[in-house]
């Protein structure tokens, strides 16, 4: 695989919380999500255009893995979010959800993604970085894709 990186950053109150993966010391994908007194909630997962799909990367299965690990060290069992894909991107969105376990309903107009997690087998980790540190990334990852769609 690859020589990608993880971090991971929380704002102060935990009230949210991002996993990242870096290459090349540029953030190339993130996750985004918050911890209640239940479960977990799933906001956003993103990968660069030019990374996804990639068997030797799995830039985005190995993040959601972490996102995972992150829940069950956080003794969250369920997590829950919503998608809004768009046009050719919801096939391929639908369909990376349910390979990594998901089940997909609907709620009025909204997609919800859901999993109970058992366990996780994740050979990644994360190192943990300040939260000005990952904002950097973010922006410049949100920069370099602003004209990409995002999976989430």
């Amino acid at each position: 695989m690859e020589n990608v990186k993880f971090i991971k950053s929380n704002l102060e109150d935990n009230k949210m919380s991002y996993l990242g993966a870096v290459y090349k010391n540029k953030l190339i994908g993130y996750v985004r999500f918050s911890f209640n007194k239940s479960n977990a909630w799933l906001y956003n997962i993103s990968v660069m255009k030019e990374f996804r799909h990639k068997k030797d990367m799995k830039v985005g299965t190995r993040l959601l893995k972490l996102f995972e690990k992150e829940c069950l060290k956080n003794f969250k069992r369920y997590v829950e979010g919503k998608y809004y894909p768009e046009g050719e991107e919801e096939w391929v969105v639908r369909k990376f959800y349910e390979k990594n376990g998901f089940e997909i309903t609907r709620e009025d107009y909204n997609l919800i993604v859901s999993k109970y997690i058992k366990e996780v087998k994740v050979v990644d980790s994360a190192l943990n970085v300040p939260y000005d540190v990952f904002m950097q990334f973010l922006d410049e990852y949100i920069l370099s894709t602003k004209d990409e769609n995002e999976l989430t």
